[in-house]
């Protein structure tokens, strides 16, 4: 049991007794028959007890889809039951009892828990039907039915309607917890150019009364792009949803003490791991010739890379977005996956405050515009692009 949660006292759950009856439950996806629920006066008892600060249930709306002489309860115009994923789910908020779906194992309390299931006394294996409820909304709902990001947004939006709602859901706990579940299972890799986005280097130890940040050798400078960091690094970096990496065609001897110098001084958590596209994951367009190197990005090592070397495997171009400072270098196997991403140059600090403070909300946008894409996007994200373009 999570600690926000208060059980109800022995004697409270002692004289507990829901009274339990059938249903036919229906909605446009279709319907499900046989379905065990308690009454919803008891429902709303239990959640006034146990859960009040996390979920709100209005009582008349919910008991208005209800049928209790033909023990029927309609959803058919419910728009937000999509399949019956969704609508199996949205029956635990209902209090549903199930043998054949629902937890029934010690793996559910952990390895060191004492508990034993008896079929024969299905409730009574629970300490309350509080505790019941809990372990199978999140034991079931998200490593069974729920598996993508439309699905928990559509049954949201379908609790909503029929009026059980989570409040204040930007802080609220259950709903934080639920929503980082299914985040967590499908994850996006957001992987930003560091040149001109993270930090610029320069000769310079000065510019414009600003100060470098760390010294690269004895020719170059590092000076970071502190208020981008700063807001990347919370809404995007911090999102349950985002794996990140850094893509450079500087050598990783290079890289490394930069980035490690940006974690300490922005305070980045320890357990955040960034992946390194350094330049050796770049394809030289001027190999053999003579001249500078000319590198450029290329999906096929970043692919190799993951796969292979880190053993990431579940990434590829529909989960992958590509956040690219330097046009030069894209290549046609990421410019799918790719928005241009420019927040940070010599010229940006030698701005008046006033041309700065415009060119941070344009910084602050495209910040709002890649959370929004976290917390929505669902399936491929070259389609997502597309119907979404960053104006």
């Amino acid at each position: 049991m999570e600690k926000e949660f208060e059980k109800l006292s022995l004697e409270e759950n002692k004289n507990f007794n829901p009274n339990f009856n059938e249903y036919t439950i229906k909605a446009a996806s279709g319907s499900l028959e046989n379905v065990l629920l308690p009454d919803v006066k008891d429902l709303v008892y239990l959640n006034s007890k146990n859960n009040c600060k996390v979920l709100e249930i209005d009582e008349k709306k919910l008991l208005s889809f209800y049928d209790y002489e033909n023990k029927i309860i309609d959803f058919t115009k419910n728009p937000y039951i999509q399949n019956q994923n969704i609508l199996i789910s949205l029956t635990l908020f209902l209090g549903r009892i199930s043998k054949d779906l629902d937890i029934t194992t010690i793996d559910a309390f952990g390895e060191n828990s004492e508990f034993t299931f008896n079929e024969e006394n299905f409730f009574e294996n629970f300490s309350n039907y509080f505790e019941y409820l809990e372990i199978n909304k999140k034991f079931i709902l998200f490593n069974e039915i729920i598996t993508n990001i439309k699905d928990f947004n559509d049954l949201i939006l379908s609790l909503e309607e029929i009026g059980i709602c989570f409040p204040e859901k930007s802080i609220n706990i259950l709903y934080k917890n639920y929503q980082g579940f299914v985040f967590k299972n499908n994850q996006i890799l957001i992987v930003i150019s560091s040149g001109n986005n993270l930090w610029i280097k320069s000769e310079k130890s000065v510019i414009n009364d600003v100060n470098y940040d760390r010294q690269l050798n004895k020719r170059t400078n590092i000076f970071f792009n502190h208020e981008f960091v700063k807001n990347f690094y919370e809404k995007i970096i911090k999102h349950p949803r985002c794996k990140i990496a850094i893509m450079s065609s500087m050598a990783y001897k290079n890289i490394k003490p930069t980035l490690e110098s940006m974690q300490i001084i922005f305070n980045f958590d320890k357990s955040i791991k960034f992946i390194v596209f350094d330049q050796k994951y770049h394809e030289n367009k001027n190999e053999g010739g003579k001249g500078k190197p000319e590198f450029v990005r290329s999906f096929k090592k970043f692919s190799e890379y993951l796969n292979k070397i880190l053993g990431l495997k579940n990434f590829d171009q529909t989960n992958m977005l590509f956040l690219e400072s330097e046009e030069e270098k894209v290549t046609d196997d990421i410019k799918n996956n790719l928005i241009f991403l420019n927040t940070f140059s010599e010229q940006i600090l030698n701005l008046s405050e006033n041309e700065k403070i415009k060119f941070s909300l344009k910084n602050d946008k495209a910040i709002a515009y890649l959370e929004k894409l976290l917390n929505e996007e669902n399936g491929d994200i070259r389609e997502y692009l597309k119907d979404h373009p960053l104006i």
